[in-house]
């Protein structure tokens, strides 16, 4: 699960653009009041989210977008795969929390 530099240099190999505002929408939902909501993927990594992507910014940025789910998850899941591994509620994790202190 790649952060956006990541996503982003991912995308530059392999496309010869970054995609940052298709990156900065997919996980538009990871960040509530400083926290990174994990279950975040819920909303917006999987194939429905990829057509959105499409029908905002055109093919290009759906492969972006695919590329992007792919780095997460290494396949692109349904919509009701992901609902049913994430739940709707937020599960908030602090930097302090992902480094172990």
């Amino acid at each position: 699960m790649g952060s956006r530099k990541e996503h982003c240099e991912d995308c530059l190999m392999k496309m010869g653009e970054a995609y940052d505002k298709v990156h900065r929408w997919i996980d538009g939902k990871a960040w509530v009041k400083g926290k990174l909501n994990i279950n975040h993927r819920r909303y917006r990594h999987h194939d429905e989210g990829i057509e959105e992507v499409r029908k905002k910014w055109g093919d290009n940025s759906a492969e972006a977008a695919r590329l992007h789910i792919m780095l997460d998850f290494g396949r692109v899941p349904t919509r009701k795969e992901v609902e049913d591994v994430f739940p709707d509620e937020p599960e908030l994790m602090s930097f302090s929390d992902l480094n172990g202190d």
